[in-house]
């Protein structure tokens, strides 16, 4: 697949949470959390940690490639039982969010580009994926 073919498969995506962003980022990026929502059996929560997903037969290997709490993790991504051929990175966000302003996000889930960005209020947080 080339990169232009991956890049039209991007997808964007926003969701508010109800919740702290300190809480949000710890499901993103404790390794004994991610399990309860994302068949994730190995992240290493460090840069140049690895990552590993496997559910059934798919099995897709990474390694994290930014780490900034509560801000931001960002892994690459591709299958291990059938390589893409292109660098795909997933990007999580979060950003404190104020009354009135909009939440921007940009989230493709492909080469190079983010999966999810997150947006906290002082009532919850906004997380895009």
């Amino acid at each position: 697949m080339s990169e232009a073919q991956a890049a039209a498969l991007a997808v964007h995506h926003t969701v508010h949470i109800d919740a702290p962003r300190e809480r949000v980022f710890e499901l993103l990026s404790d390794p004994a959390q991610i399990p309860s929502w994302m068949p994730v059996t190995a992240l290493e929560p460090r840069l140049g940690g690895r990552f590993e997903f496997v559910r059934d037969e798919w099995q897709a290997v990474g390694e994290v490639i930014a780490f900034d709490p509560p801000r931001l993790v960002a892994y690459t991504w591709d299958w291990r039982n059938q390589p893409m051929g292109v660098r795909t990175e997933v990007r999580w966000e979060l950003e404190e969010r104020t009354a009135g302003r909009p939440c921007t996000s940009a989230t493709p889930a492909f080469p190079r580009v983010r999966i999810a960005r997150t947006t906290t209020t002082a009532g919850g947080t906004t997380a895009s994926g």
